[in-house]
């Protein structure tokens, strides 16, 4: 999902409150009309007229509304109308985050039986590795780089603080941390996903593709997507690519040379984190920590989660499942008596969490924000509305 960028000049955006089932229009410019230029007494509305900088701009709704004759003469810049749609149930939060973070088992395996599959630098598009019809068969997901820290969901026997236990390796947390380490892709199974880094097998790379700390790097561009992990020594040619989610594009090529692009944005990794703390402990704050190397520069992010699943049009372009959210620099002070779940950057070596913190600062600075009300609650005048 790509980065929704502000733009300057004229602007409408078009939100669904799917639970009142209500469209909110608001403009930088003035509302005169809401109407159906095809039919005149159409009680359905599928544009809006609005005056701005002395021309008439008649902009298609993203979102059908009813239409009544007071929405036929307006002078207002936002009004509200009853959607065509109605009401709608929040979508299914397992669903959301598959949407945001695609790179898993069960939307790539729809794309199975394909011709080919390249995964590509992000940066400059170069094929890093290919994979021809016969090498794919199948996909698998491996636990999440932190797991253990969710053992209170599922897990009966947890560490302790006695060392003996804790140094057994029949204790099942030593025994999957360890096992762990030994899960890697091979020749009938090339591609495992994780939640920020997906496992490639190769049957060669060029010396060009990794440095002397192993990161491994693009041989047109030189963007770092990852590690190169050797078992040995480098001339064993023993090893597998673990490639970071957020820098590159997995490419699916059919046999009508029909492409299918599957990428994951900072944002996109961001949304997934909240979701899941959303739907496993019910927050709606949290605060995201920079890594040790740059807290002491950048400081902690507060992020309060109003809604999920929201659809939004802004101008001529439609988005789907948007988190629409406030943040601010953390000072301390929360509203109210608030479950606050952190979130951290935990894969990766410092270089990468550093580079993807601040590009997620980067990203919600400079994602699109809604218009506001001149008049604005004095208790939430610190916060900036942001759809992520």
């Amino acid at each position: 999902m790509s980065t929704i960028v502000e733009e300057p000049g004229y602007k409408v955006t078009q939100d669904y409150l799917r639970n009142i089932g209500i469209v909110h229009i608001k403009t930088n410019g003035v509302i005169t009309k809401i109407h159906n230029p095809n039919d005149t007494f159409s009680t359905i509305g599928t544009h809006v007229d609005i005056q701005y900088n002395n021309q008439t701009i008649v902009q298609k709704l993203h979102f059908l509304v009813e239409v009544s004759d007071n929405l036929r003469d307006l002078s207002v810049s936002e009004v509200r109308c009853k959607s065509i749609a109605g009401k709608k149930p929040s979508p299914d939060i397992l669903e959301e985050r598959l949407i945001r973070d695609p790179m898993f088992t069960s939307p790539l395996t729809k794309q199975l039986p394909c011709d080919s599959l390249e995964i590509r630098c992000k940066a400059c598009n170069h094929v890093a590795v290919r994979y021809d019809s016969n090498d794919i068969k199948r996909f698998i997901d491996i636990p999440e780089s932190d797991w253990e820290e969710y053992m209170d969901l599922w897990h009966c026997h947890k560490p302790t603080s006695n060392k003996t236990y804790n140094d057994d390796l029949s204790n099942v947390h030593n025994l999957l941390q360890n096992n762990r380490k030994m899960i890697k892709p091979k020749a009938d199974l090339p591609i495992l996903f994780s939640d920020m880094t997906l496992l490639a097998y190769s049957k060669s790379i060029g010396s060009k593709s990794y440095n002397d700390n192993d990161d491994y790097v693009c041989e047109n561009c030189h963007n770092r997507m990852g590690k190169v992990h050797f078992n040995g020594n480098t001339q064993d040619c023993d090893y597998y690519l673990e490639f970071y989610k957020t820098d590159i594009v997995l490419l699916f090529n059919d046999k009508h040379n029909k492409s299918t692009i599957f990428e994951v944005g900072p944002l996109d990794w961001l949304a997934k984190e909240i979701l899941y703390c959303i739907s496993m402990y019910g927050s709606r704050m949290f605060k995201l920590i920079p890594p040790p190397e740059i807290k002491e520069q950048e400081g902690s992010l507060d992020i309060w989660c109003l809604d999920h699943g929201i659809s939004l049009g802004i101008n001529d372009t439609m988005y789907d499942h948007l988190l629409k959210a406030m943040y601010k620099r953390h000072n301390g002070q929360l509203p109210g008596n608030q479950n606050i779940q952190e979130i951290e950057i935990k894969h990766g070596d410092k270089d990468y969490k550093c580079k993807l913190y601040m590009e997620l600062i980067h990203e919600i600075k400079n994602s699109k924000k809604p218009l506001i009300n001149s008049s604005v609650n004095n208790a939430l005048e610190e916060w900036t509305p942001v759809y992520i």
